[in-house]
C-alpha cells in the first residue's frame, strides 16, 4: 500500500487491488469469522469479508460503508427453524481532495463483493450500528444452532444495544424464548 510505485493510485483502489489479488480464490462459507481468520483461510460469509475490508481500511484510513444487497434468497432449515440471510456489500470511499470538492461520492467509491449476481438489487445504506448489530446477530445464530441459548440471547442483546430497532435480533430473541417454552415473552 505504501510502496512508492502505488502512490499514483487512489487509496481505495490500492486496497481494492490488494483484496482482488489476495482473495481471488475466496470461498464462500456460511461460517462467521474474524478478519484475520478470513484472510488466512480465504473463506467466510459476506460479513466475514466486510470485517476484513473494515480491518484493512482502518489501517490506511479509508472510509468504509455498507449496503444491503437484495439477491436471490438463501434459506436453510435447521431443527424446525427456517434460517434466511441477507447479503452485505462493503464500499471503500476516498475523502475528496482539496481540488475535487465537487466530485461526487460515486466517483470516489468502490464496492467490494465476492458474490455479485446479475439479479442483485442495491438496498439501503447501513449505519455502522446496524452493521455491528448484524455481526452480533450472526454470532447469535451460530450459538443458537449450537444449542447455546444463553450465548445466543446475550449476543442478540448485544446487537440490540448497537441498533435497538434491528428486527433480526428481536426476532431471534423471540425464537429463543419460544424454544425455551416461554410463549408469553416470545410474542
Amino acid at each position: 500500500f505504501n510502496s512508492p510505485l502505488q502512490q499514483t493510485i487512489a487509496p481505495n483502489r490500492r486496497l481494492f487491488n490488494y483484496l482482488d489479488r489476495h482473495l481471488e480464490r475466496f470461498n464462500y462459507q456460511g461460517a462467521n469469522s474474524l478478519a484475520a481468520e478470513t484472510l488466512e483461510n480465504l473463506s467466510g460469509n459476506c460479513l466475514s469479508l466486510a470485517l476484513l475490508v473494515k480491518a484493512l481500511a482502518n489501517l490506511v484510513d479509508i472510509e468504509v460503508s455498507y449496503r444491503v444487497i437484495y439477491t436471490e434468497p438463501v434459506f436453510d432449515i435447521s431443527e424446525q427453524t427456517l434460517l434466511s440471510s441477507n447479503h452485505v456489500r462493503s464500499y471503500l470511499t476516498n475523502p475528496p481532495l482539496p481540488d475535487e470538492e465537487s466530485q461526487s461520492q460515486a466517483g470516489r467509491t468502490i464496492g467490494i463483493d465476492y458474490f455479485r449476481g446479475s439479479l442483485d438489487r442495491t438496498g439501503t445504506t447501513l449505519s455502522t450500528e446496524t452493521f455491528e448489530a448484524m455481526v452480533y446477530n450472526n454470532l447469535a445464530v451460530d450459538a443458537f444452532l449450537a444449542n447455546d441459548m444463553d450465548s445466543a440471547y446475550w449476543l442478540s442483546r448485544k446487537g440490540l444495544l448497537r441498533d435497538p430497532q434491528f428486527k433480526d435480533s428481536i426476532n431471534l430473541i423471540a425464537v429463543i424464548y419460544r424454544r425455551q417454552g416461554d410463549l408469553l415473552l416470545s410474542k
